[in-house]
Formats: structure tokens, C-alpha cells, sequence
């Protein structure tokens, strides 16, 4: 303490000893814990960021693994694709295929695909006579595909090897199954909106022209024809449920097709074309536009004896012809065919087909009298009446003249082929009525029904217009004149044609030559003849002589040679039109697909396919007579076209493997695919 007015000393600083104390203690801390972190917390963190090290590898790795296995799964998620893509290159067994790579958590995923086997549709004691031709003197082509060909050598060598179940070294001649008498609208059924666009057709039987345009689908099950089929460009059809999807299924057509049929007689898998009457197959490109036609094979219950016959059959027709009393009998062509009628059912009692309501198909080389004329018509004049009708179907066998009969009278005219003439030397007020008779080679139609009575009230019969002005093409020393038809209430009996100066002349007799086209060659003229010849024509009928038509101009007849006029069309037979006709000569895309049998024993198989376009006829073709053009032939070298019969591979067994380029991850799996989608794995392993 001090006072005031003393001095003030300061005291002294105090010294930081406990400071000094304490940093110097925590050094050692310093140093023990320096050494705890060196032996325990460094190693910790060196094993932690090990460990996430090693993480990432296994989870790069794991990536990898369902990678692989990943693209495995893609590869069987179609097995139909599956089924074609993985041999689409026919490499043999165990050569590898790749199939398209995919990317999977970043990585491209490549799949190997390896033919290990195969199994066939028929087993080795099953395999019949594929290709078999039965008309004498055909053969088919050595190019079709196939080992199994037969031609018969008389119209029934080929009945000694036929056999109505599929066996060895046999020629497949199926019974006929049984299927709806339901009639079923030519134009199909429409799928219900909010699907895609689709006709439907349900099994039943179809009397109308049928014509395909657009996507179709036809349900499974047994379909009888009695008219045409035709499919044309735009078309997408598949016949029946099976390998290949349409633009809808069995399932869905019967649930929603808008106003489904009352009863819906479908059966099995796939579907049966049954061709009677008229009935035929047409595939024709001619006007343009992609076309698919495919068949799914057929599969029939055996338990079921009525469809069991339409086992494996794409096609058949009806066989035999009926006899006068139309009872159905075997088609015998002497010389050329013989064809046991159809029968219906399996079994040991089946029943002929026409006590199941089938006819006999039209198409074959039977030739047979015409069909009667119909809508006859009768015009009356004084003491004349002009008569006209449609022309009957003629069999295929050209139809050579009519006859119409006056009743209760009996005047008669006659035709070379045309359709009308004049009956004459009839008495005026009395009512008559007339009927006709078509005649071919093969004998004469029945009656046609009369046509109304008409009663002839004197008026005369005017005689043809004037024809229009000729059309000429000058030759040397010979003009060649052409017309068209005046206007006539009388048919023209014939035409005369006139070059002046000389009166020089020709006439076109058209009773005799009625199919003939009109022209006419006058002939005999003075090439040096200057300034030419004026050509006029007149017009014959029972009502007199037309007209002239009016000159033409000055024509001199000199130039060329005149060439050789045009048969007469009457004289040209074109044959039997085929039961199966695949015509496809535009050069549009097209695939035809028929995997099943075709049996067409007393008909003409036709494919004229000069694009080379994929059609495909692998089950087998019996046939009366194999007519086939195809670009992809190569003359002499057998199996160069699938047609004819082909051993379809129904399951083939293959290992695929998937894997990422540099990486050791696989995944491989033995799985067996069969033709109509299904599968199984035989086994998988990843590694």
C-alpha cells in the first residue's frame, strides 16, 4: 500500500511456470496419439477404401452378369423370330449365328446362337410321295424341291401306290373332312373399333366370289368353296391360327368381331381350303401392290373323326363328277385320268361326299356339255321376233352354237356362237315363247326357261344404222379396214366393205365367224393408183342393209406385205384354268406361304412366279397336272424352289450364348424352340 505523495514502485511480473508445465505434459499426448492413429485409424481407413474398391468391382461385375443374362432373355423374348432368325443363314450344326446386339446398363450385349438339332414334321416311316403328278404324260419339274416324285404312266397306275392316311412311299389321297353347311357372307366380319383394321372370316360355307384386298384373318378350322378366292395386291391374309400372327387371333375374332355368327364351328389349329363347283384359289399381283397369302399348318384332333382328315392339309378339292342323275361317280377321262370320288370322314365308314352337301370340282380335263343359256328375250315384229340370252357357262369346252325353238310352233334359228338371231315365218298375232340350247364338243345343254310370249303385230323390222367411218391401214395392193358396230335392233348377219374406184370388196360373214373381230382385207388393188382408194361399209340384218358409211379419205395401197390376219378367237382353246393359280408377274412384293398338303388329284396346279418372289409350297402337291415357272429355278438342279415337299422342321434345339466383347461374363442356355412359338430351356448357366 502506499500513501500519497510516495513514490509508486511497480511490482514484479509474475513468471508463467503452470504454463510451461502444461505444454510440455501434452506433448507426449501428442506423440501417443500420433502413434494410435499410425497403428489403428490409418489402417481402418486403408481397409474401408479397399472395401469400396472391391464394391465397386463386384457391382461392376454384377452389372455385367444381368447384362448377359439380360440379353439371353431378349433373345428368347420371340421365340418365333427366334426360331427362323437363329439358322436363317442354313449354316450347319454348331456353326454360330449372331443375332442383332443389344445395349444393357451400358454395355453392348452380343448373342451367339449354335443349331445343336432338329425334328421333322414326319418321321422317317412317314415320309410320303411329296411331289406326284397323276395326268398322263406329265411329269413335274425336276427343279421343285423334294426327293419324293412320282408321274403316273396310265390314268391308274397311280391308284395302286394311293392311300387315303399319309405313309411311306404312298401318294397322300385324303378323305374330305366334314365341315359347316352354315352360309357365310363373302365380304367377312369387321373387328370391333379400338382394334386394328381386319376382315374375319369364320369356318362355314361360301357360295360367292370371295376377294382379298386387305388385312384378313381366317380363323381355324374347315372352309368349303363353291366359287373363286381371289387374292390381290394390298392383301395381308393368314389363314388360321398358328406360327405366324394375323391382324387378329382365334380368341379375340370370336369375342370381337362385330355381329359374330350365331354358332362359330371352329376345330384344331390352322385351317383347310375345301374347293368344289367352281371354287379355286387365285393369287394374282397383275394390278399392283404388296401381297402376303399365309397358310398356318393344320392341326385336327384325332379324337374328332369329322375334322381329323384335315390333319396337315392347306388344300383340297372335291373329287369325281356327278352322272345324269347327279349322283357322284369316279372321273374317268379315258386315256388321260382316273379319280376315285371323294369320300368324308375318318374311319372305317365314311360317307360320300356329295350325301354332305360338296360338289364336284368343275376343274379338270373333263370336258362336258354347257350349262343352259338364261335371260332369254324376245322383241316381236311383223311376222318376225328378234331373240337374245346370256351366255351360259360352258365347261371349258368353247361353246360352238345355239338353237332357239319357237313353242307351241317350232321355228327355229341358229348361231355359230352369237348371242341373238331372228326367228322368222312366224304367224302375226299369236303368242309365243322361246327357249335356247347352247351346244359345245361335249353335247348340247339342257332347254333354257322360255322367255316371256310375245305376240308378232306387223311392224316392220328396221334395218342396222349407218356405221361409223372405217378406220384403214394401207398395204401393198391391199387396204385393211376396221369398224365398230352400227346400232341394230336385229342382230348384224354380216358386214360388206367397199374400196372405189374398181368396186373392189370383201365381206366379214359374222353368223359364222362370231367372236371374229371386225376388220377385212380388200385385196387386189393397184398399188399405182394415185390419188388412192375411197372405203366405205355397210351393215346386214334381217331387217335389211344399212347405210353406207361415209367415204373416208383417198388411201393408196401400197407399203409392206400384208401380214397374216388374226385366228379366230373361237379356235383357241386356253385349257383347264387351275384349281390353285399363284400368278405373280409384277414385280411388287409378294409371299405366298403354304405349308400344308395340296391335294388337287383331278385339277391343274399352277405357279408362275418370274420375279422370284417368296412363295413357299413345302407339304406336299398332288396334283392331276404341275404346271410351275420360277425365276428361281436353275435347270436340271433339283430342290432349287420350296415347292413341292419339304420335311418341315417343326422344333430345332439351340444354344445360345450371350456376352460383352472383352469381359469374361457369359451367359449360356440349351433351349428348344418349336416352329409355332413355344419353347423350352433345357438348361442355363452364367459364369
Amino acid at each position: 500500500m502506499h500513501t500519497d505523495g510516495e513514490a509508486m514502485i511497480p511490482e514484479p511480473a509474475s513468471q508463467p511456470v503452470s504454463a510451461d508445465r502444461d505444454r510440455g505434459a501434452a506433448l507426449p499426448l501428442v506423440l501417443v496419439m500420433m502413434v494410435i492413429l499410425a497403428l489403428v485409424i490409418i489402417p481402418t481407413l486403408n481397409y474401408a477404401v479397399s472395401v469400396t474398391a472391391a464394391n465397386n468391382v463386384l457391382s461392376d461385375k454384377n452389372e455385367r452378369v444381368e447384362a448377359v443374362k439380360a440379353g439371353l432373355r431378349i433373345a428368347l423374348s420371340d421365340p418365333q423370330a427366334l426360331f427362323e432368325e437363329c439358322n436363317s443363314s442354313n449354316s450347319g450344326f454348331r456353326d454360330e449365328h449372331p443375332l442383332a446386339s443389344v445395349s444393357l446398363n451400358g454395355y453392348s450385349v452380343d448373342t451367339l446362337c449354335y443349331l445343336q438339332d432338329t425334328a421333322n414334321a414326319l418321321a422317317g416311316d412317314e415320309l410320303r410321295v411329296g411331289v406326284a403328278s397323276t395326268r398322263l404324260g406329265t411329269a413335274p419339274p425336276v427343279e421343285l424341291r423334294g426327293s419324293s416324285y412320282w408321274s403316273a404312266g396310265s390314268e391308274a397306275d397311280w391308284l395302286g401306290i394311293a392311300s387315303a392316311e399319309t405313309a411311306t412311299d404312298q401318294i397322300w389321297l385324303p378323305r374330305l373332312p366334314v365341315t359347316s353347311l352354315t352360309l357365310e357372307n363373302r365380304d367377312g366380319r369387321q373387328m370391333s373399333e379400338g382394334f386394328a383394321t381386319c376382315t374375319v372370316y369364320f369356318p362355314g360355307t361360301y357360295l360367292d366370289e370371295v376377294v382379298l384386298d386387305g388385312p384378313t384373318f381366317f380363323t381355324s378350322g374347315v372352309y368349303y368353296f363353291e366359287n373363286e378366292v381371289r387374292v390381290v395386291g394390298g392383301a395381308d391374309v393368314v389363314v388360321g391360327g398358328g406360327a405366324v400372327q394375323g391382324c387378329t387371333t382365334d380368341l379375340d375374332a370370336i369375342f370381337y368381331t362385330e355381329n359374330p355368327p350365331a354358332s362359330v364351328s371352329m376345330s384344331g389349329l390352322g385351317s383347310t381350303f375345301v374347293f368344289g363347283d367352281r371354287g379355286r384359289l387365285l393369287v394374282d399381283n397383275s394390278d399392283g401392290g404388296d401381297l402376303s397369302l399365309v397358310f398356318n399348318r393344320r392341326y385336327a384332333p384325332e379324337e374328332d373323326p369329322t375334322v381329323a382328315p384335315s390333319e396337315d392339309v392347306s388344300i383340297i378339292s372335291v373329287n369325281g363328277t356327278l352322272d345324269v342323275d347327279d349322283d357322284l361317280v369316279d372321273l374317268l377321262v379315258a386315256g388321260d385320268l382316273q379319280v376315285p370320288r371323294s369320300m368324308v370322314g375318318a374311319g372305317d365308314t365314311p360317307e360320300e361326299a356329295d350325301t354332305q352337301g360338296f360338289l364336284p370340282s368343275r376343274f379338270t380335263p373333263q370336258l362336258k356339255e354347257p350349262e343352259a343359256p338364261s335371260n332369254v328375250d324376245a322383241v316381236a315384229y311383223n311376222r318376225k321376233v328378234v331373240v337374245s340370252w346370256d351366255a351360259p357357262y360352258d365347261n371349258y369346252d368353247p361353246i360352238t352354237g345355239y338353237t332357239v325353238t319357237a313353242s307351241p310352233s317350232g321355228e327355229t334359228c341358229t348361231t355359230a356362237g352369237g348371242t341373238s338371231c331372228v326367228v322368222e315365218g312366224l304367224d302375226d298375232d299369236d303368242l309365243v315363247r322361246f327357249s335356247v340350247v347352247a351346244t359345245n364338243a361335249s353335247g348340247d345343254s339342257i332347254a333354257s326357261a322360255a322367255s316371256d310370249g310375245v305376240t308378232p303385230d306387223g311392224s316392220s323390222l328396221p334395218a342396222p344404222e349407218r356405221p361409223d367411218e372405217a378406220s384403214v391401214e394401207a398395204f401393198n395392193e391391199a387396204l385393211r379396214v376396221s369398224w365398230t358396230a352400227p346400232t341394230s335392233d336385229a342382230p348384224v348377219t354380216s358386214y360388206e366393205v367397199t374400196a372405189q374406184p374398181g368396186d373392189h370388196t370383201c365381206v366379214l360373214d359374222v353368223v359364222a365367224n362370231p367372236r371374229a373381230p371386225l376388220t377385212c382385207d380388200v385385196q387386189g388393188l393397184d398399188a399405182a393408183y394415185l390419188p388412192g382408194y375411197e372405203v366405205t361399209v355397210v351393215a346386214e340384218s334381217a331387217g335389211g342393209t344399212s347405210p353406207a358409211s361415209n367415204r373416208t379419205s383417198p388411201i393408196e395401197a401400197t407399203g409392206d406385205p400384208l401380214p397374216a390376219a388374226e385366228p379366230d378367237p373361237a379356235a383357241v382353246i386356253t385349257g383347264t384354268p387351275p384349281v390353285v393359280d399363284v400368278d405373280l408377274a409384277d414385280g411388287a412384293s409378294a409371299v405366298v406361304a403354304i405349308p400344308g398338303y395340296v391335294a388337287t388329284p383331278q385339277g391343274r396346279f399352277r405357279v408362275s412366279n418370274p420375279n422370284g418372289h417368296a412363295v413357299t409350297i413345302g407339304g406336299g402337291i398332288l396334283a392331276a397336272e404341275l404346271d410351275v415357272v420360277d425365276a428361281r429355278m436353275t435347270t436340271g438342279t433339283a430342290e432349287s424352289v420350296n415347292i413341292g415337299f419339304i420335311n418341315q422342321e417343326l422344333q430345332r434345339r439351340y444354344l445360345l450364348v450371350s456376352s460383352i466383347s472383352g469381359e469374361y461374363e457369359k451367359s449360356r442356355a440349351v433351349v428348344q424352340v418349336n416352329e409355332n412359338g413355344s419353347y423350352a430351356v433345357n438348361s442355363w448357366e452364367v459364369q
